[in-house]
């Protein structure tokens, strides 16, 4: 199973995916995986271009992790790439359901701005 993990707070933004998704082969191919490789290369590759503040990602067999520093001055672009390629996961949730896995721990966007300033 793979399994997608969002989480922003005032401080991090941290979008985390794991596993393998190990769906049924067709024509040879888990295509399921190889979605999950696509939305991951293409987070990445977006939010590489996005010059954000404490920006790290890395990525091993089965492991990718993205990571920046959120606050009020990161621009909504990133969180716009992030909910795009999140929405892209859902497709795949509904479409392999017993394969994917997604996990949103969420501060508001008021909220994370309200610490911000404190």
């Amino acid at each position: 199973m793979t399994e997608v993990i969002y989480t922003t707070d005032a401080n991090t933004t941290a979008f985390t995916v794991s596993g393998h998704s190990n769906a049924p082969r067709i024509n040879g191919a888990d295509l399921c995986c190889c979605s999950v490789s696509t939305l991951v290369f293409t987070l990445m590759k977006a939010l590489s271009k996005e010059n954000l503040p404490g920006y790290h990602h890395s990525f091993s067999k089965g492991l990718c992790s993205v990571t920046f520093n959120s606050c009020a001055d990161v621009p909504c672009k990133a969180h716009s790439i992030i909910d795009t390629i999140m929405n892209g996961f859902e497709l795949l949730r509904q479409t392999y359901p017993d394969y994917i896995k997604i996990t949103i721990n969420e501060t508001p966007i008021k909220e994370r701005r309200n610490n911000h300033d404190q």
